[in-house]
Formats: C-alpha cells, sequence, structure tokens
C-alpha cells in the first residue's frame, strides 16, 4: 500500500524541521544553561551598581580558564543555597580593615601599617562610608584564607557581606556578574 503523496510531504517537511531546528534548540540550551544565565537583582545591597530588579548576565565559564579579580562582581551560593551577587573586595590569603569607613588592604604577609586603601572611585561615591560589621565597633578585620575571597555590597549601609559572613570559599562562586552580555568575556 503507498503512502498518501501529502503525507510523504509532511514527514520529509518533520525530517528537515527536525534536523534544521533541533540543533539550534540544542545550541540555545546549551548557552542559556551552561555558558550564560540571567538573574534578576533582589534587594538594594548592590546600589547604585545594580539596582533592585535590575537585570544582569552570568558568565558561568569564565573563571575556568580566568581567576577571580579584585573589584569584579560576582555571583556565588550562600550557606542558605541563595544567589547572591557582591563585590571582590579582598583576594586569597589577604586580610581586609576597615578603618575610618574605609577599606584598606594588606598583601598575605603585610601588618595592617603596610595596607593600601582600595580605590573604590568607579563604582562608589566619594564620600561612601563603610562600617564594620560588628554593633559597636570602629575597626574590623577580615582575613580570607586559601582560595577564599572577602566580598562587599557596593550599598555598604545596606548589604549583608564579608563584614557579617566572612569569606567566600571559590567552589561557592559560580560566575562573573554584568549588566551586558559583551562585557562578561573582558578582563
Amino acid at each position: 500500500m503507498a503512502l498518501h503523496p501529502s503525507l510523504h510531504a509532511f514527514e520529509r517537511f518533520l525530517w528537515l524541521f527536525t534536523k534544521v531546528t533541533l540543533p539550534f534548540v540544542l545550541i540555545i540550551f546549551l548557552v542559556h544553561f551552561i555558558v550564560v544565565g540571567r538573574g534578576f537583582v533582589d534587594g538594594p545591597s548592590m546600589e547604585p551598581s545594580f539596582i533592585d530588579d535590575d537585570t544582569f548576565y552570568i558568565n558561568k565559564i569564565y573563571y575556568l580558564s580566568h581567576s577571580p579579580k579584585r573589584l569584579d562582581v560576582i555571583q556565588y551560593i550562600d550557606e542558605k543555597e541563595n544567589y547572591i551577587i557582591k563585590r571582590i573586595v579582598g583576594m586569597p590569603n589577604e586580610t581586609v580593615y576597615i578603618k575610618q569607613g574605609k577599606v584598606f588592604v594588606a598583601s598575605p604577609g603585610k601588618s595592617e601599617t603596610e595596607a593600601f586603601v582600595l580605590d573604590e572611585s568607579q563604582y562608589l561615591a566619594d564620600d561612601t562610608f563603610t562600617k564594620p560589621g560588628g554593633l559597636g565597633e570602629l575597626n574590623q578585620m577580615i582575613t580570607a584564607g586559601k582560595n577564599e575571597y572577602i566580598l562587599l555590597g557596593d550599598n555598604r549601609a545596606n548589604s549583608i557581606d564579608s563584614r557579617f559572613k566572612g569569606s567566600v570559599h571559590r567552589s561557592k562562586i559560580t560566575g562573573k556578574v554584568s549588566k551586558t552580555i559583551p562585557e562578561l568575556f573582558y578582563d
């Protein structure tokens, strides 16, 4: 028994459609779930850089070939399995001192008197005051261990970050964050 001619044409169309569409859908799936993801800001902790409800993008593979750098905005998983974005201010084995409203960074093996003031002028207003994490404390010291990073939110008055929770291990960092996709691939 021969197939109806229109059924044969439909089978060819279905085969061609699948042959073209399936790889395209697979590529989109891989890019979205493995290479670049999208997120939404939940809260004011990264203002003014990222406003509540802003869309941001995460390069999930960037740190496979690059090390996180100071001042990168990253996404990490906190102790409650929430995805959080913050800015790296302290690198592995460094100590961050918060004194007189400023952030000072001491390289491994250096003392507090050898610490440098972190230049945050590209993302913070000049009059930004960074309070220590403890109640009534005037100064604070946070030391990152091996493979740990010290993170702060840009909205220092309204951010739960390393001042309160300590440093974050590299294994918890899920990717580099940016407002645009092209910026995700630059150093």
